[in-house]
């Protein structure tokens, strides 16, 4: 990755890396030998801003303990990849991300993975 000094041009950067990403994730799953087992998406992160616009849906962690573990182990990251990370530590909060399969394949490779009626 590129010593990216402003923090706009590591969000587009982080942006657009995974926003390309994307399609190569639905390919995989659309060809998974399990895909009908698959029904979507979840990860926990504390970089959400911008995610609605990718397709995922953000959901707080509900549970204390597990939202303060995962911020423990996540901070590491945060503190690597922010230049000011003490600045706004109280905004980095971790959160579920979810999106399901059909939304996957549908926004990306304009695949329905469900069987079509003939009539």
């Amino acid at each position: 990755m590129l010593p990216l000094r402003n923090e706009i041009k590591k969000t587009r950067f982080l942006y657009r890396f995974i926003d390309s990403s994307l399609p190569d994730l639905a390919l995989y799953v659309k060809n998974h030998p399990k895909s009908q087992d698959i029904k979507g998406l979840i990860g926990i992160t504390m970089l959400n801003r911008g995610c609605e616009k990718l397709g995922f849906e953000a959901f707080p962690i509900s549970s204390t303990a597990y939202r303060c573990l995962k911020w423990m182990s996540l901070m590491p990251i945060c503190l690597l990849s922010v230049s000011q990370p003490f600045k706004n530590l109280k905004k980095h909060v971790p959160i579920y991300l979810f999106m399901s399969k059909d939304q996957l394949l549908q926004k990306l490779c304009g695949v329905d993975d469900k069987p079509k009626k003939i009539v």
